[in-house]
């Protein structure tokens, strides 16, 4: 803006007015600026709580998902064992049925369901003599015959003496002490 030149100076009026005109323009563009400024520290602070809330989440989804997994190989370690030992008891069972078998074969003559039985008592030891690796095909064997052979009524059946399989299942006998067992109870 150019000002009239006049005596001692400049207008003052014009002056005055210029910088009124001036100083209105800053007000506001400051104003507005700081408007803006408020309405940022608003959203940046909105933002921030809504960083925190998801760097919480993010962190209890850590947390769960690590337990979970923690809890899911426990869960397996702890179904690896029952088996494990529910495998050793069946063996043991077993071993015992089988001497308890022979002593059978020995008292009473072979017929044809006690041929059937030793038939299935083969087949059930070819199941426990397999490799450990070859436990899941010898659980798989077991059902299958399990079905097949539930129907045969067998000698041990009829004897009120005997081996029973809770017995067989919850021992805690050597080798020894069972056979000396089983050759008691004939």
């Amino acid at each position: 803006m150019d000002f009239r030149i006049v005596r001692k100076g400049y207008d003052t009026k014009e002056t005055d007015d210029y910088i009124l005109k001036i100083t209105k323009e800053y007000e506001e563009e400051l104003a507005k600026q700081k408007a803006l400024i408020i309405s940022l520290k608003d959203k940046l602070i909105e933002l921030s709580d809504k960083v925190k809330d998801l760097e919480s989440k993010k962190e209890m989804v850590a947390s769960a998902l690590v337990r979970a997994v923690e809890k899911a190989d426990e869960t397996e370690k702890l179904a690896k064992q029952k088996l494990d030992t529910e495998i050793a008891q069946l063996k043991s069972f077993h071993i015992r049925w089988t001497s308890y078998y022979q002593k059978l074969i020995q008292k009473y003559p072979v017929d044809e369901e006690l041929q059937k039985a030793q038939e299935f008592a083969q087949k059930i030891n070819e199941v426990f003599v397999a490799p450990a690796d070859d436990d899941k095909k010898a659980l798989e064997e077991f059902r299958k015959n399990h079905e097949r052979v539930t129907g045969i009524k067998t000698v041990s059946q009829e004897i009120k003496k005997g081996l029973d399989f809770v017995s067989g299942v919850n021992h805690v006998d050597d080798i020894k002490s069972l056979l000396a067992e089983i050759d008691g109870e004939l």
